[in-house]
């Protein structure tokens, strides 16, 4: 494991106090993150989302000034999280 890789990542520990809890992947713009319920609660993360707020509001911006598969590719080449671009159409729908 390198140490850029979001594994790696100790913050999440630090910032939450707990590693309890069923694990589950957020998607954010550092990368897939591996995070527990506790954490995911106490970051204030639904439980229904896959998606970190940040990493969100940059793919809404992103669908905004381009096309859904092109904002798709851009958001790979940037963070090197690949999202659907079906997901980024749907997303703005949901809310």
């Amino acid at each position: 494991m390198k140490w850029w890789e979001p594994k790696s990542l100790f913050f999440i520990k630090e910032r939450t106090g707990t590693e309890k809890g069923r694990s589950r992947t957020v998607k954010s713009c550092v990368g897939e993150l591996r995070i527990t319920e506790k954490q995911a609660e106490q970051l204030n993360l639904k439980k229904s989302t896959q998606l970190a707020p940040l990493f969100e509001k940059c793919c809404l911006r992103q669908v905004a000034n381009l096309s859904d598969s092109k904002a798709s590719q851009e958001i790979e080449i940037q963070t090197g999280v690949k999202i659907g671009h079906t997901t980024l159409h749907i997303r703005p729908l949901a809310k």
